[in-house]
Protein backbone atom coordinates (compact mmCIF):
# COMPACT_ATOMS: atom_id res chain seq x y z
CA UNK A 1 0.00 0.00 0.00
CA UNK A 2 2.73 2.73 -1.41
CA UNK A 3 -0.29 5.86 -1.18
CA UNK A 4 -0.06 5.04 2.54
CA UNK A 5 3.31 5.77 4.51
CA UNK A 6 4.51 1.98 6.38
CA UNK A 7 4.54 3.57 9.90
CA UNK A 8 0.79 4.39 9.58
CA UNK A 9 -0.26 0.74 8.90
CA UNK A 10 0.99 -0.50 12.22
CA UNK A 11 1.57 -4.60 12.37
CA UNK A 12 1.08 -4.90 8.48
CA UNK A 13 0.64 -8.50 8.93
CA UNK A 14 -2.03 -8.44 11.39
CA UNK A 15 -3.89 -5.49 9.60
CA UNK A 16 -3.54 -7.74 6.28
CA UNK A 17 -5.45 -10.30 7.48
CA UNK A 18 -8.52 -8.52 9.05
CA UNK A 19 -8.59 -6.81 5.59
CA UNK A 20 -8.71 -9.89 3.98
CA UNK A 21 -11.56 -11.24 6.45
CA UNK A 22 -13.52 -8.03 5.68
CA UNK A 23 -13.17 -9.15 1.70
CA UNK A 24 -13.85 -12.23 2.23
CA UNK A 25 -17.19 -11.56 4.19
CA UNK A 26 -20.56 -13.21 2.80
CA UNK A 27 -23.39 -11.35 1.84
CA UNK A 28 -25.72 -10.24 4.78
CA UNK A 29 -22.42 -10.46 7.15
CA UNK A 30 -21.39 -7.24 9.03
CA UNK A 31 -17.90 -6.55 9.72
CA UNK A 32 -17.46 -4.23 12.83
CA UNK A 33 -14.74 -1.52 14.04
CA UNK A 34 -13.65 -4.38 16.72
CA UNK A 35 -13.29 -6.86 13.95
CA UNK A 36 -11.34 -4.56 11.61
CA UNK A 37 -8.66 -3.85 14.85
CA UNK A 38 -9.02 -7.37 15.97
CA UNK A 39 -5.37 -8.21 17.51
CA UNK A 40 -3.79 -4.43 16.63
CA UNK A 41 -1.77 -2.92 19.36
CA UNK A 42 -1.24 0.92 19.84
CA UNK A 43 1.83 0.46 20.53
CA UNK A 44 2.29 -0.60 17.01
CA UNK A 45 1.51 2.65 15.78
CA UNK A 46 4.48 4.80 16.43
CA UNK A 47 2.82 8.34 15.66
CA UNK A 48 0.70 7.28 18.68
CA UNK A 49 3.16 7.76 20.86
CA UNK A 50 3.11 11.38 21.11
CA UNK A 51 -0.15 11.11 23.03
CA UNK A 52 0.20 10.39 26.50
CA UNK A 53 -3.66 11.45 27.77
CA UNK A 54 -5.29 7.93 28.64
CA UNK A 55 -8.05 7.25 25.94
CA UNK A 56 -7.33 9.21 23.88
CA UNK A 57 -4.76 6.99 21.59
CA UNK A 58 -7.25 3.95 21.06
CA UNK A 59 -9.78 7.20 20.02
CA UNK A 60 -7.29 7.98 17.51
CA UNK A 61 -6.57 4.62 16.72
CA UNK A 62 -10.05 3.42 15.99
CA UNK A 63 -10.85 6.57 13.94
CA UNK A 64 -7.63 5.64 11.70
CA UNK A 65 -9.00 2.26 11.23
CA UNK A 66 -12.36 3.24 10.42
CA UNK A 67 -11.06 5.86 7.96
CA UNK A 68 -8.36 3.53 6.82
CA UNK A 69 -11.32 0.69 5.96
CA UNK A 70 -14.08 3.10 4.95
CA UNK A 71 -11.98 5.98 2.60
CA UNK A 72 -8.97 3.60 1.38
CA UNK A 73 -10.29 -0.33 1.29
CA UNK A 74 -14.00 0.23 0.18
CA UNK A 75 -13.34 2.53 -2.52
CA UNK A 76 -10.17 0.61 -4.01
CA UNK A 77 -12.55 -2.44 -3.99
CA UNK A 78 -15.18 -0.29 -5.58
CA UNK A 79 -12.70 1.28 -8.66
CA UNK A 80 -11.36 -1.74 -9.70
CA UNK A 81 -13.85 -4.82 -9.09
CA UNK A 82 -17.72 -5.76 -9.90
CA UNK A 83 -18.48 -7.27 -6.51
CA UNK A 84 -21.76 -9.35 -7.27
CA UNK A 85 -23.78 -12.83 -5.66
CA UNK A 86 -23.65 -15.57 -8.02
CA UNK A 87 -26.51 -18.23 -8.19
CA UNK A 88 -24.26 -21.49 -8.12
CA UNK A 89 -22.26 -19.74 -5.29
CA UNK A 90 -25.26 -19.40 -2.69
CA UNK A 91 -24.17 -16.20 -0.40
CA UNK A 92 -20.65 -16.40 -1.16
CA UNK A 93 -19.64 -12.77 -2.88
CA UNK A 94 -17.31 -12.96 -6.67
CA UNK A 95 -15.50 -10.09 -7.36
CA UNK A 96 -14.63 -9.87 -11.13
CA UNK A 97 -12.35 -7.45 -12.70
CA UNK A 98 -13.70 -4.25 -14.49
CA UNK A 99 -12.20 -5.13 -17.58
CA UNK A 100 -13.54 -8.74 -17.58
CA UNK A 101 -16.77 -7.55 -16.14
CA UNK A 102 -17.20 -5.55 -19.25
CA UNK A 103 -16.69 -7.84 -21.56
CA UNK A 104 -19.07 -10.36 -20.25
CA UNK A 105 -21.78 -6.88 -19.75
CA UNK A 106 -21.02 -6.68 -23.87
CA UNK A 107 -21.51 -10.65 -24.49
CA UNK A 108 -24.40 -10.43 -22.27
CA UNK A 109 -26.69 -7.23 -24.09
CA UNK A 110 -26.01 -8.24 -27.38
CA UNK A 111 -27.89 -11.79 -26.55
CA UNK A 112 -30.75 -9.43 -25.00
CA UNK A 113 -30.80 -7.32 -27.99
CA UNK A 114 -31.24 -11.25 -30.48
CA UNK A 115 -33.76 -12.04 -27.71
CA UNK A 116 -36.41 -10.42 -25.74
CA UNK A 117 -35.39 -6.89 -25.21
CA UNK A 118 -35.06 -4.12 -28.29
CA UNK A 119 -33.48 -0.32 -28.05
CA UNK A 120 -35.70 2.59 -28.24
CA UNK A 121 -34.70 5.75 -28.86
CA UNK A 122 -35.10 8.98 -27.07
CA UNK A 123 -39.02 10.08 -28.63
CA UNK A 124 -40.36 6.34 -28.26
CA UNK A 125 -39.11 6.53 -24.78
CA UNK A 126 -40.77 10.14 -23.84
CA UNK A 127 -43.93 8.70 -25.72
CA UNK A 128 -44.20 5.81 -23.58
CA UNK A 129 -43.56 7.16 -19.89
CA UNK A 130 -45.66 10.20 -20.87
CA UNK A 131 -49.05 8.34 -20.36
CA UNK A 132 -48.34 5.88 -17.21
CA UNK A 133 -47.05 6.58 -13.70
CA UNK A 134 -43.79 4.29 -13.52
CA UNK A 135 -40.39 4.26 -15.51
CA UNK A 136 -38.48 1.54 -16.56
CA UNK A 137 -37.18 -1.64 -14.76
CA UNK A 138 -33.63 -1.63 -14.12
CA UNK A 139 -31.63 -4.53 -15.52
CA UNK A 140 -28.69 -5.93 -13.68
CA UNK A 141 -26.67 -9.01 -14.47
CA UNK A 142 -25.81 -12.10 -12.00
CA UNK A 143 -23.29 -15.07 -12.81
CA UNK A 144 -24.29 -18.54 -13.21
CA UNK A 145 -23.16 -21.67 -14.00
CA UNK A 146 -22.75 -21.45 -17.42
CA UNK A 147 -23.86 -17.81 -18.19
CA UNK A 148 -25.20 -14.64 -16.76
CA UNK A 149 -28.56 -14.38 -15.92
CA UNK A 150 -30.42 -10.69 -16.53
CA UNK A 151 -32.75 -9.60 -13.45
CA UNK A 152 -35.11 -6.65 -13.88
CA UNK A 153 -35.20 -4.66 -10.46
CA UNK A 154 -38.96 -3.92 -9.84
CA UNK A 155 -38.65 -2.37 -6.68
CA UNK A 156 -36.73 0.47 -7.00
CA UNK A 157 -38.02 4.05 -8.86
CA UNK A 158 -35.90 5.41 -11.76
CA UNK A 159 -35.38 9.10 -13.38
CA UNK A 160 -35.21 9.93 -16.69
CA UNK A 161 -33.21 13.39 -18.25
CA UNK A 162 -35.10 14.27 -21.62
CA UNK A 163 -32.96 17.85 -22.72
CA UNK A 164 -32.52 20.08 -19.62
CA UNK A 165 -34.95 18.16 -17.22
CA UNK A 166 -35.07 15.09 -14.78
CA UNK A 167 -38.16 13.60 -14.42
CA UNK A 168 -38.75 10.62 -11.40
CA UNK A 169 -41.14 7.94 -11.53
CA UNK A 170 -42.45 5.36 -9.30
CA UNK A 171 -41.19 2.35 -8.70
CA UNK A 172 -43.16 -0.44 -11.13
CA UNK A 173 -44.21 -2.44 -8.10
CA UNK A 174 -45.45 0.92 -6.59
CA UNK A 175 -47.80 1.27 -9.55
CA UNK A 176 -48.51 -2.52 -9.62
CA UNK A 177 -49.74 -2.59 -5.90
CA UNK A 178 -53.50 -1.96 -6.90
CA UNK A 179 -53.10 -4.87 -9.51
CA UNK A 180 -51.58 -6.99 -6.81
CA UNK A 181 -54.68 -6.28 -4.54
CA UNK A 182 -57.45 -6.82 -6.73
CA UNK A 183 -56.07 -10.21 -8.03
CA UNK A 184 -56.25 -11.02 -4.40
CA UNK A 185 -59.73 -9.82 -4.48
CA UNK A 186 -60.12 -11.85 -6.85
CA UNK A 187 -58.38 -14.65 -5.05
CA UNK A 188 -60.88 -14.44 -1.97
CA UNK A 189 -63.92 -14.12 -3.75
CA UNK A 190 -63.69 -16.61 -6.87
CA UNK A 191 -60.98 -18.54 -5.89
CA UNK A 192 -61.54 -21.16 -9.12
CA UNK A 193 -61.29 -18.08 -11.48
CA UNK A 194 -57.22 -18.32 -11.03
CA UNK A 195 -56.88 -22.35 -10.39
CA UNK A 196 -53.66 -23.04 -9.32
CA UNK A 197 -52.03 -19.84 -9.29
CA UNK A 198 -50.07 -18.62 -5.94
CA UNK A 199 -49.00 -15.73 -4.84
CA UNK A 200 -46.48 -16.74 -1.85
CA UNK A 201 -44.93 -20.12 -0.05
CA UNK A 202 -47.83 -19.42 2.15
CA UNK A 203 -50.18 -20.55 -0.50
CA UNK A 204 -48.16 -23.22 -1.52
CA UNK A 205 -48.03 -24.95 1.87
CA UNK A 206 -51.48 -24.27 2.37
CA UNK A 207 -52.64 -26.29 -1.09
CA UNK A 208 -50.41 -28.76 -0.51
CA UNK A 209 -51.54 -29.32 3.22
CA UNK A 210 -55.03 -29.35 1.64
CA UNK A 211 -53.81 -31.78 -0.85
CA UNK A 212 -51.96 -33.83 1.81
CA UNK A 213 -55.60 -33.82 3.75
CA UNK A 214 -57.59 -35.34 0.79
CA UNK A 215 -55.02 -38.08 0.43
CA UNK A 216 -55.02 -38.96 3.98
CA UNK A 217 -58.79 -39.11 3.96
CA UNK A 218 -59.41 -40.81 1.26
CA UNK A 219 -57.25 -43.67 1.14
CA UNK A 220 -56.70 -46.10 4.05
CA UNK A 221 -52.90 -46.86 2.91
CA UNK A 222 -50.80 -43.67 1.91
CA UNK A 223 -50.06 -43.70 -1.57
CA UNK A 224 -46.61 -43.54 -3.08
CA UNK A 225 -46.49 -39.39 -3.83
CA UNK A 226 -43.73 -38.46 -6.12
CA UNK A 227 -42.35 -34.52 -5.96
CA UNK A 228 -40.84 -33.56 -9.68
CA UNK A 229 -38.49 -30.33 -9.35
CA UNK A 230 -38.34 -29.03 -12.68
CA UNK A 231 -36.72 -25.93 -14.29
CA UNK A 232 -38.09 -25.00 -17.58
CA UNK A 233 -35.41 -23.29 -19.49
CA UNK A 234 -37.02 -19.43 -20.36
CA UNK A 235 -40.10 -20.00 -18.53
CA UNK A 236 -41.22 -16.79 -18.67
CA UNK A 237 -39.80 -15.50 -21.75
CA UNK A 238 -41.73 -18.00 -23.85
CA UNK A 239 -45.27 -16.51 -22.39
CA UNK A 240 -47.30 -15.64 -25.38
CA UNK A 241 -47.84 -12.19 -23.89
CA UNK A 242 -50.80 -11.18 -25.85
CA UNK A 243 -52.44 -14.35 -24.44
CA UNK A 244 -51.55 -13.54 -21.19
CA UNK A 245 -53.44 -10.41 -21.55
CA UNK A 246 -56.38 -12.04 -23.07
CA UNK A 247 -56.45 -13.89 -20.05
CA UNK A 248 -56.51 -11.01 -17.92
CA UNK A 249 -59.50 -9.53 -19.32
CA UNK A 250 -61.57 -12.42 -18.10
CA UNK A 251 -59.91 -12.29 -14.09
CA UNK A 252 -60.21 -8.94 -14.12
CA UNK A 253 -64.38 -7.27 -14.75
CA UNK A 254 -64.93 -4.99 -12.13
CA UNK A 255 -63.58 -2.33 -10.41
CA UNK A 256 -62.31 -2.84 -7.05
CA UNK A 257 -62.98 -0.81 -3.95
CA UNK A 258 -59.06 -1.38 -2.59
CA UNK A 259 -58.61 0.74 0.49
CA UNK A 260 -61.60 1.82 2.95
CA UNK A 261 -60.08 3.77 6.42
CA UNK A 262 -61.52 2.92 9.66
CA UNK A 263 -60.09 3.38 13.25
CA UNK A 264 -60.85 1.07 15.96
CA UNK A 265 -61.14 2.73 19.53
CA UNK A 266 -60.91 0.61 22.62
CA UNK A 267 -59.28 0.09 25.96
CA UNK A 268 -56.00 -1.90 26.42
CA UNK A 269 -57.62 -4.61 28.61
CA UNK A 270 -59.79 -5.32 25.69
CA UNK A 271 -57.16 -5.65 23.01
CA UNK A 272 -57.19 -8.73 20.96
CA UNK A 273 -54.61 -10.30 17.98
CA UNK A 274 -57.26 -10.23 15.27
CA UNK A 275 -57.11 -12.16 11.27
CA UNK A 276 -55.91 -10.08 8.66
CA UNK A 277 -59.11 -8.48 7.00
CA UNK A 278 -58.42 -7.14 3.24
CA UNK A 279 -61.98 -6.34 2.18
CA UNK A 280 -64.51 -3.89 3.50
CA UNK A 281 -67.61 -5.98 3.18
CA UNK A 282 -65.66 -8.42 5.69
CA UNK A 283 -64.51 -5.95 7.34
CA UNK A 284 -68.08 -4.87 8.38
CA UNK A 285 -69.37 -8.31 9.04
CA UNK A 286 -66.40 -9.49 11.24
CA UNK A 287 -66.66 -5.56 13.18
CA UNK A 288 -70.09 -6.39 14.37
CA UNK A 289 -69.44 -9.82 15.62
CA UNK A 290 -66.17 -8.92 17.36
CA UNK A 291 -66.04 -5.30 18.09
CA UNK A 292 -67.37 -5.18 21.57
CA UNK A 293 -65.80 -2.69 24.02
CA UNK A 294 -64.68 -0.71 21.22
CA UNK A 295 -65.90 2.16 19.17
CA UNK A 296 -65.63 1.56 15.02
CA UNK A 297 -65.31 4.65 13.11
CA UNK A 298 -65.82 4.79 9.56
CA UNK A 299 -62.44 7.99 8.35
CA UNK A 300 -64.98 8.25 5.36
CA UNK A 301 -62.01 7.64 3.25
CA UNK A 302 -61.96 4.94 0.35
CA UNK A 303 -60.08 4.14 -2.62
CA UNK A 304 -61.34 2.63 -5.98
CA UNK A 305 -59.31 1.05 -9.01
CA UNK A 306 -61.05 0.86 -12.00
CA UNK A 307 -60.93 -2.12 -14.56
CA UNK A 308 -59.68 0.13 -17.21
CA UNK A 309 -56.50 1.14 -15.33
CA UNK A 310 -55.40 -2.16 -13.79
CA UNK A 311 -55.83 -3.32 -17.39
CA UNK A 312 -53.56 -0.35 -18.57
CA UNK A 313 -50.88 -0.40 -16.28
CA UNK A 314 -50.58 -4.56 -16.90
CA UNK A 315 -50.55 -3.81 -20.52
CA UNK A 316 -47.51 -1.26 -20.23
CA UNK A 317 -45.45 -3.90 -17.72
CA UNK A 318 -45.78 -6.48 -20.13
CA UNK A 319 -45.29 -4.44 -22.73
CA UNK A 320 -43.28 -1.61 -22.22
CA UNK A 321 -40.94 -2.30 -19.39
Amino acid sequence: MSIIPRELLGNWRILRKNISKFIRLRIYEKFSLHQCMYKLKISDFQFLSAFCIPGTNRNLLERWIYWLFASIVVPLLQANFYVTESEHGKLQVFFYEKSVWEKLMKTSIGCLKDECYRLVNVASVKQIVSCRRFGFSRVRFRPKANGIRPLANLKSSSRLQFSHTVKEFKAVNVVLQDLHAALKDVQMKIPETLGSSVFSYNDVHRNFRNFLSRVKNGSSTLPSVYMVVADVQKAYDSINQDKLLHLMKDVIVDDHLLHQTHQIIASSRHFQVLPCINLCKQFRSHAQNRSSHSVVVDQGRSRTAAKADLHFNLQQHVKNN
